[in-house]
């Protein structure tokens, strides 16, 4: 069950439309949510664990998966799916 999720943004609340779509979704079901810039996952100031939602871009995701220790997709979901 999600219990927290986070949204990538530009900086200034710019969002991509997807991204306020799913915002809208987590809203009406009382799921926390935060939104965060590269700079913040670069930082690693993301906390992650299995409760946790992520949305976000190309850069986001080859971002985790590159500090999960996945070089590809196939390996990314089996990887993820053994923290998960």
């Amino acid at each position: 069950m999600i219990e927290k999720a986070y949204i990538h943004e530009y900086g200034n609340k710019k969002l991509e439309p997807e991204h306020q779509d799913v915002i809208d979704v987590l809203e009406k079901r009382f799921i926390n949510y935060e939104l965060f810039t590269n700079k913040k996952i670069l930082r690693n100031q993301l906390f992650i664990d299995h409760t946790t939602f992520i949305a976000g871009d190309h850069f986001v995701f080859s971002y985790i998966f590159k500090n999960t220790g996945c070089n590809h997709l196939q390996t990314a979901t089996q990887k993820l799916s053994n923290i998960i």
